[in-house]
């Protein structure tokens, strides 16, 4: 399947990396059956075709919750305070654990303060 996922994401790491989180999270019976043997016309066919559609595939995954603060973030911008968010989103109780959730699926990343672009 690896030889699959290269061929298909036709050289991008980023798009064969987002394939590979894609075919994980949403399972072989999501992906319609894939195996160890799938071919590239096998994961093209599973795989939105852009990284843009793979993101927001992944995205539509999520419990309403994460895509509420995901939503929230977006609007703040690139960079984001969860005391901003967290002041737009009714997350209460809830938020740290959905910002841990967000950050082990890899949606949204842990910047340290001065981090450069």
């Amino acid at each position: 399947m690896l030889r699959a996922v290269l061929e298909a994401a036709e050289g991008n790491p980023l798009f064969a990396e987002e394939m590979t989180r894609f075919l994980l999270e949403t399972g072989a019976e999501a992906a319609g059956g894939i195996g160890g043997g799938a071919g590239a016309g096998q994961i093209g066919r599973a795989v939105p075709a852009t990284l843009q559609a793979i993101v927001l595939a992944r995205v539509d995954l999520l419990p309403e919750r994460h895509r509420a603060l995901l939503e929230a973030a977006a609007v703040v911008g690139r960079r984001f305070s969860m005391e901003v968010v967290g002041a737009v989103t009714p997350l209460d109780g809830q938020r740290q654990q959905v910002l841990e959730d967000l950050e082990r699926q890899e949606i949204i990343f842990r910047g340290g303060v001065g981090a450069g672009e």
